[in-house]
């Protein structure tokens, strides 16, 4: 049953995985479309940290628990099982030796930022190696190694307990192995609305949707499997492909439409981005969502509007829930 709160909420969820986030792939990761993204990433965040400081902005930075750890440090990577992912082939020692290579899979000080800046984000876990679950070959084992390895990790490197998830590839599975391990909530990506027709109509009607200003979806949360399931309403695309075509006023649009829907309807508006979806061309792309943190900070001065985190959402939730119950 779905779950509201006592007013419209924005929720910013960012997937932090750079080259991991292409480690299920067969192909050699340097030939993926976005490896000459993932190196502005860094500047990028810097960016995007500065623009939400000013307007008091939070997010969700899930991180790939790998990302953290140096792929040269033998010592380190051995307390952390196997990984079985295609990608793991290419992380040979004379390619680590390449600082262009190497900064694509070890990016520490994008968590330093983070903990740096004035705004109070949360750390979440994208996993500990983006392990697609649901991909053959991969085992219930090893996804409860894996969500192991990330809080284990989390707490060594003083970010845990971590309570909210986001599922590589927004493939969600075996929540319940993810309560196991101490998380709260999971970030979801319902199907659209277009997504039951034949792919020719479906694929015309979502380049029509990115194109055109068409008001986005808004969710409410509901309980799976004793975790908060917090569904993701948009998409904020990087600029590359088809998508290179959409103006500025849509997203712009887009994104000042379904803050003013969530905080009509008291419902979530959940924005969901990669750091190097953001980096494919950050000059376009960050000033929409300086004037969507703009309308963010001015909803919430009128008190029709929160700006929470995941996990914040999962203990408002919580306690409005238990108030319910009276208890």
């Amino acid at each position: 049953m779905p779950e509201q709160l006592e007013k419209g909420a924005f929720i910013c969820s960012i997937d932090t995985e750079l080259a991991w986030g292409s480690a299920h792939r067969e192909k050699d990761p340097t030939e993926y479309e976005h490896w000459v993204s993932y190196g502005r990433v860094r500047r990028t965040v810097e960016r995007l940290l500065e623009m939400m400081d000013h307007y008091d902005v939070r997010a969700t930075w899930a991180f790939v628990g790998r990302l953290l750890i140096d792929p040269r440090d033998e010592q380190a990577n051995a307390l952390y099982h196997d990984n079985p992912q295609p990608a793991s082939r290419h992380l040979t020692a004379e390619r680590l030796a390449d600082p262009e290579f190497l900064d694509r899979w070890y990016a520490p000080e994008l968590l330093d930022m983070i903990r740096s800046a004035s705004a109070p984000h949360e750390i979440g876990s994208h996993t500990f190696s983006h392990i697609v679950h649901t991909k053959p070959g991969y085992t219930d084992e090893g996804f409860d190694q894996d969500l192991a390895a990330a809080q284990r990790h989390g707490e060594q490197i003083g970010v845990g307990p971590l309570v909210s998830l986001i599922f590589p590839q927004n493939r969600v599975a075996n929540v319940q192995m993810a309560a196991k391990h101490g998380f709260s909530s999971f970030r979801s990506v319902p199907p659209s609305r277009t997504s039951r027709l034949p792919s020719v109509p479906r694929r015309l009607l979502q380049r029509l949707d990115a194109y055109l200003p068409f008001r986005p979806d808004v969710s409410y949360a509901r309980r799976t499997n004793g975790l908060w399931e917090l569904p993701a309403t948009y998409y904020y695309r990087h600029g590359g492909g088809w998508a290179r075509w959409q103006s500025n006023y849509v997203r712009t649009a887009k994104l000042k439409a379904g803050l003013k829907r969530a905080a009509t309807k008291k419902a979530m508006f959940h924005v969901w981005f990669h750091p190097y979806d953001l980096a494919s061309d950050p000059d376009r792309l960050l000033p929409p969502l300086e004037r969507t943190f703009a309308e963010v900070a001015k909803l919430r001065e009128t008190g029709r509007l929160d700006n929470l985190t995941m996990r914040q959402v999962a203990e408002q939730l919580t306690a409005l829930s238990d108030g319910g119950d009276g208890s």
